[in-house]
């Protein structure tokens, strides 16, 4: 009863068999490969041991294949030469050095989130001259119109079926008072219903976040609502009003105004998904991203050089997302 079973049998065991008959001796076969001569009559052994039969002629000053060895590499070396070409071509395909990788997102996306973790994209796609596309209206991922991109960043989990599609992070809202400071009565938290919406302005990404909990939808119809996050800023600072915005707003704004933030208990946080095209070769980058996300690796070391470039779209366009 043969003891090597067909799990145990690899492609590198044809490659073996076929590299001692070339070379007609299993030293210069060693030499050939790299290998020590010891691994090369192991593996022949145990291929021969697999199949049951004498795949190799052992005679002083000559090994060849026998005719059950001959066939066994007729029907095989080509799926061994397959192999090899194609991982030659993933490799040379999948490096992409110098090329452009086209990421879309939202305005307060790329305006603010991106600038955190831009570190992690350069990382995880070495040596890519990232291009960013900055959406105007964030309805726009809603419409099924596409702009021409690699890969895309928003706030919504649904968009195409023929996206892969992965949370990478998840933030609190926030309120930030300019000076509104009614709210604070020494709470540690608010409710959306202790907000005064009169007082209120709002980015249209994050209006239409909110509009998502149904109860609000009639009471924010009346809400301004701005579609730049610095003029968001602007002008709330201005007319000493309120806004809302994710948490990882927070460091930013503090550091250009004097504000009070204050967390809000029960409006919908506001989640960052990643969406790649199935079939891609970026898949296999974005899940090396993805995985940095979830051990939180919040210092990166050792930074691959990236070339960035800004750019802006608007939702008119009918450019096709690549694949």
């Amino acid at each position: 009863m043969n003891k090597i079973k067909l799990e145990d049998i690899t492609l590198n065991h044809i490659k073996i068999l076929k590299a001692v008959d070339d070379c007609g001796s299993f030293s210069k076969a060693a030499q050939k490969l790299g290998y020590s001569q010891s691994l090369i009559s192991k593996k022949v052994k145990q291929i021969e041991d697999y199949f049951g039969v004498i795949l190799l002629n052992r005679s002083p000053g000559s090994i060849g294949l026998t005719n059950k060895g001959k066939k066994l590499i007729s029907q095989t070396l080509n799926l061994v030469e397959t192999v090899e070409n194609l991982q030659e071509e993933f490799q040379a395909t999948f490096s992409a050095e110098g090329e452009d990788l086209i990421l879309g997102a939202t305005n307060l996306i790329l305006e603010v989130w991106l600038k955190q973790y831009l570190q992690r994209f350069q990382l995880c796609f070495p040596g890519r001259n990232i291009k960013e596309i900055a959406v105007q209206n964030s309805i726009f991922f809603s419409n099924y119109q596409l702009l021409e991109m690699n890969l895309l960043l928003n706030s919504c989990s649904g968009y195409k079926e023929e996206h892969h599609c992965t949370r990478l992070t998840t933030h609190k809202m926030l309120l930030v008072s300019f000076g509104a400071n009614k709210y604070l009565n020494e709470q540690s938290l608010v409710k959306i219903n202790d907000i005064d919406l009169a007082d209120i302005v709002l980015l249209d990404e994050v209006h239409q976040e909110l509009s998502k909990k149904g109860f609000l939808m009639n009471k924010l119809s009346g809400v301004q609502v701005l579609h730049s996050y610095q003029n968001v800023l602007n002008y709330v600072s201005e007319n000493q009003k309120i806004t809302i915005l994710p948490d990882f707003c927070q460091a930013d704004i503090i550091s250009q105004y004097q504000v009070i933030t204050l967390p809000i208990q029960d409006v919908n946080e506001y989640r960052i998904y990643l969406h790649v095209p199935r079939f891609s070769e970026l898949l296999i980058s974005a899940e090396g991203l993805v995985r940095s996300f979830r051990l939180n690796q919040d210092n990166l070391e050792s930074l691959p050089k990236v070339n960035l470039f800004l750019g802006s779209c608007s939702p008119k366009e009918e450019n096709v997302l690549l694949m």
